[in-house]
């Protein structure tokens, strides 16, 4: 199938081969230029360039991707920690408030 860029087919499985990784860095670019100045105006746009980049950095198509897939993660363990101390400190403080038996 030609390549066409903006053109995606839907398929359940992807071929990252040489080729079409290839096509896809190049449909990238493309899309940078194009769609640069949109990425940033409304939330439903930063929605859908978050879960782009995030397919991006899952498949190491894009070192952009890569780059934001290490923040999600590391934003995400960070709320995961931060989450587990604060049910800790929220059971020390209820212990603390206990009256005494």
């Amino acid at each position: 199938m030609k390549k066409e860029i903006g053109w995606t087919s839907v398929s359940w499985e992807f071929d990252f081969n040489e080729e079409n990784a290839s096509a896809f860095r190049d449909a990238y670019q493309e899309y940078r230029k194009r769609y640069r100045k949109l990425f940033r105006s409304s939330s439903s746009t930063r929605i859908e360039r978050a879960g782009f980049l995030h397919f991006c950095g899952t498949h190491r198509l894009t070192l952009e991707g890569r780059i934001f897939l290490s923040q999600f993660r590391f934003k995400s363990l960070a709320r995961r920690l931060l989450g587990w101390k604060s049910r800790i400190q929220k059971i020390d403080y209820e212990e603390a408030a206990a009256p005494n038996s």
